[in-house]
C-alpha cells in the first residue's frame, strides 16, 4: 500500500475518532444538563386544596394560594405568576373547576402538562392541606419542565396554617433559588373575602351584573381591598362605563399610593390608560403607561411590563409614531419571553406583523407571523390560532 493511501486512511480514522469522541461528549453534556434545575423561569402556584375540617372558614383555595404566592422570595430570575393571572390561565387551559365550586375547598385535579404549556411556567406547585398530629400538614408537588416532566413531593407540618404557609414558602425558596435570601414582606391576602370569590365566579360564568353586585359589597365592607376595586373597574370598562371606571380607578390609585403598593399601582394605571384611550385621552394614556412601567419594574412584574409595552405600541402606532411602536412591540415580546408566556409573545408578534404590513415589510412580517403561529400551535387555543392564520394569509397575499 502506498504511503499516500495509508496517510489518507489514517487521516480518515482520526476524523472518525474525533467525531465519535465529540458526539459522546455532547451527548453526556446534554443529558447531564437535562436534570439540572433551570437557572430562570416563571413559577405558578395552583389553588391549594383544603379538606373541609382542615382550617378556619376564612381560608379557601385561593386565599391559601395567594398567601403562599406572596411569601415566595425567588428573585427576579424566577417571577411568580400572580393569583388572578393564574386563574385566567387556568380558564384558558380548562384546568380545574370554576371558582364558585372552590368555596367548599374540595379536591380538584389539574392538567399540569397543559397548564405548563399555556402559561410557559418553568415550575408549577400543586399542594393540599389536611389535619395531622394536632396541627396541619401540607403536601406539595414541585413540577418541573426540563426536557421531560419531573416532580418532587415534600411534606411540611406545623401547629397553625399561618406557620405552615411560612415553612412551605421557605422550603420552596430553598429548592428553587437557595441563593436568594430576601425575607418575605408582610402581606394580607385579598382572596380571604368570600364575596370577592363569588364575584370572581360570576365573572367567570359571564354574569357581570351579579359580579358587580358582589364586588361592590366587598368594597363597602373592605374599602382597602384593591383587587376588588380593580376587578370592579374592569367590569365597568368592559360595559363601556368609562366615566365610572375612571372614578373607581382614581380612588383605588389614591389608596394604593398611600400604602405604596407598587404592583397594584402598575395594574391600576394600566387599566386607567386603557380607559383613557377609550375616552380619546391619548396623550394622558401614554403618560399613565410611563408611570405604570416604573411601578412594574420596581417589583419585577414582567408580565405586566409586557402588557404595558404592548398598549404603548398600539397608541404610538395610532399616533403615527411607527418606529416607537415597533420598539414597544419588541419590548413586549422580550418581557413575555422572560416569563416564557407563549400567548403574550404571540399577541405582541401579531401586533408587530400588522405594523410591518402597513410599512410594506412583508418578508419580516412573514417571519414574525410564522413565529407567532409556532408559539401557539397545538395549545388548543382555537380563536387565537384562527386569528393568527387569518393574519398569516393576509401576509402571504401581500407577498
Amino acid at each position: 500500500m502506498s504511503r499516500s493511501v495509508q496517510s489518507h486512511k489514517n487521516t480518515y480514522l482520526g476524523i472518525v475518532i474525533v467525531f465519535v469522541l465529540f458526539s459522546i461528549g455532547a451527548y453526556t453534556y446534554i443529558n447531564s444538563n437535562s436534570n439540572e434545575a433551570p437557572s430562570s423561569g416563571s413559577v405558578l402556584v395552583l389553588p391549594i386544596t383544603l379538606t373541609a375540617e382542615a382550617t378556619e372558614p376564612w381560608w379557601n383555595m385561593y386565599a391559601a394560594m395567594d398567601n403562599l404566592n406572596h411569601q415566595l422570595t425567588l428573585g427576579a430570575k424566577f417571577p411568580i405568576l400572580q393569583t388572578e393571572d393564574v386563574i385566567s390561565m387556568m380558564q384558558l387551559a380548562d384546568a380545574g373547576s370554576t371558582i364558585n365550586s372552590t368555596l367548599d375547598n374540595s379536591e380538584h385535579h389539574f392538567d399540569i402538562k397543559r397548564l405548563m404549556a399555556i402559561s410557559g411556567a418553568t415550575y408549577i406547585i400543586e399542594a393540599n392541606i389536611t389535619k395531622a398530629n394536632n396541627g396541619y400538614q401540607l403536601t406539595y408537588n414541585l413540577h418541573q419542565e426540563n426536557h421531560q416532566q419531573h416532580q418532587q413531593q415534600q411534606i411540611i407540618e406545623a401547629a397553625t396554617v399561618d406557620s405552615l404557609m411560612t415553612l412551605t414558602a421557605a422550603d420552596i425558596n430553598q429548592q428553587i433559588n437557595p441563593n436568594n435570601i430576601a425575607p418575605p414582606s408582610t402581606y394580607h391576602s385579598n382572596f380571604d373575602n368570600l364575596q370577592l370569590i363569588k364575584g370572581l365566579g360570576f365573572m367567570q360564568s359571564g354574569d357581570w351584573t351579579f359580579a358587580q353586585q358582589q364586588l361592590t359589597q366587598t368594597i363597602a365592607a373592605e374599602p382597602e381591598n384593591l383587587l376588588a376595586r380593580r376587578l370592579l373597574a374592569g367590569l365597568q370598562y368592559q360595559n363601556t362605563q368609562y366615566t365610572l371606571a375612571k372614578a373607581t380607578l382614581t380612588s383605588a390609585i389614591e389608596h394604593a399610593t398611600a400604602i405604596n403598593n407598587e404592583r397594584e399601582l402598575a395594574k391600576l394605571r394600566l387599566l386607567l390608560a386603557q380607559t383613557a384611550l377609550e375616552m380619546t385621552e391619548i396623550e394622558p394614556a401614554l403618560a399613565l403607561l410611563s408611570v405604570a412601567k416604573t411601578h412594574a419594574a420596581k417589583v419585577n412584574e414582567w408580565l405586566y411590563l409586557g402588557y404595558i409595552a404592548q398598549l404603548a405600541g398600539v397608541i404610538n402606532q395610532r399616533l403615527g409614531r411607527n418606529e416607537e411602536a415597533r420598539l414597544q412591540f419588541k419590548q413586549a415580546i422580550k418581557y413575555h419571553r422572560m416569563m416564557g408566556y407563549p400567548i403574550g409573545q404571540s399577541q405582541s408578534l401579531n401586533l408587530l406583523v400588522e405594523l410591518e404590513i402597513v410599512e410594506h415589510n412583508y418578508p419580516q412580517a412573514y417571519r414574525d407571523i410564522a413565529r407567532s403561529f409556532e408559539l401557539i400551535s397545538g395549545l388548543g387555543l382555537t380563536e387565537m390560532e384562527a386569528a393568527t392564520l387569518t393574519l398569516m394569509a393576509k401576509v402571504e397575499d401581500k407577498r
